[in-house]
């Protein structure tokens, strides 16, 4: 049996690229069997990605909280 590093539902993050448009996100659903999570974008309730709770603590993807990047990062 696995287990995940924390409890993510309900958490927010920050992507550091855009994903299908959008920065922001929170988690919906956690699936613990597969160590995958559903986040939802804040500003576009519809758009959905699921990520594995490895590429959510990879920190050069996803930032914990909502922030505001730099321009930059936007290229």
């Amino acid at each position: 049996m696995t287990y995940m590093k924390r409890n993510y539902q309900h958490s927010k993050w920050t992507s550091i690229n855009e994903v299908k448009g959008w920065r922001h996100f929170e988690v919906i659903n956690v699936n613990k069997k597969t160590n995958e999570l559903e986040l939802f974008s804040v500003c576009k309730k519809k758009i959905k990605v699921t990520v594995s709770e490895a590429e959510l603590e990879n920190r050069n993807k996803w930032l914990p909280s909502w922030r505001i990047l730099e321009a930059a990062n936007d290229e």
